[in-house]
């Protein structure tokens, strides 16, 4: 479980609050065990983990998010939708009379616009890479990017953090509860 910083809760536990039961969140090793039991019962139950936070049965993986993890392009249609085609994202008009006023008048109903670098294409790669349990193509992208991460992999495979699987690199199955921990190291 991740409290976002910014939300009410996060903030309550941020400042040592009790509003919203703040004071009642487990410790970090208490949810990391949930976390695990979790995943054994699916396991069990005959459910694939397939991404840090996601599970199916066989062959019900979900399409529509492995675009997101593969950073494939997508387009949204409607007000406050999202697109990405690999270089740019942005975001339609929140608002739905300002989006449908923009559409009638033949323009775009863009309200954001950002351009992804190839730093952050990089990291995107290999933190929405990551989350899924078969890992990245290093190979493909060091190749892609020009970089050589052996360096930083190697000090994380030292820990038990990161394992090859073949010619792919994903995080240790067993350690999955502290990825966060290797995507700030591998990051830097």
């Amino acid at each position: 479980m991740e409290i976002d910083e910014g939300s009410r809760l996060g903030l309550e536990v941020l400042t040592g609050g009790t509003r919203y039961s703040a004071s009642a969140l487990p410790e970090d090793d208490s949810m990391a065990a949930f976390y695990e039991r979790a995943c054994a019962r699916l396991a069990a139950a005959g459910y694939v983990h397939y991404e840090i936070s996601n599970w199916a049965l066989p062959g019900l993986e979900s399409r529509h998010n492995l675009k997101y993890w593969q950073r494939q392009p997508y387009c949204g249609f409607g007000a406050g939708a999202h697109s990405f085609n690999g270089r740019q994202r942005w975001a339609n008009a929140h608002d739905p009379s300002a989006y449908v006023t923009t559409i009638s008048q033949g323009r775009f109903p863009i309200e954001q616009l950002a351009d992804v670098s190839r730093d952050e294409a990089l990291e995107e790669e290999l933190f929405l890479g990551l989350r899924q349990l078969d890992g990245i193509d290093l190979s493909r992208i060091e190749s892609e990017y020009g970089t050589n991460l052996q360096p930083r992999i190697e000090v994380l495979r030292a820990q038990g953090l990161v394992e090859w699987n073949g010619t792919r690199l994903r995080l240790s199955p067993d350690r999955l509860t502290v990825s966060n921990e290797v995507f700030v190291n591998l990051l830097n």
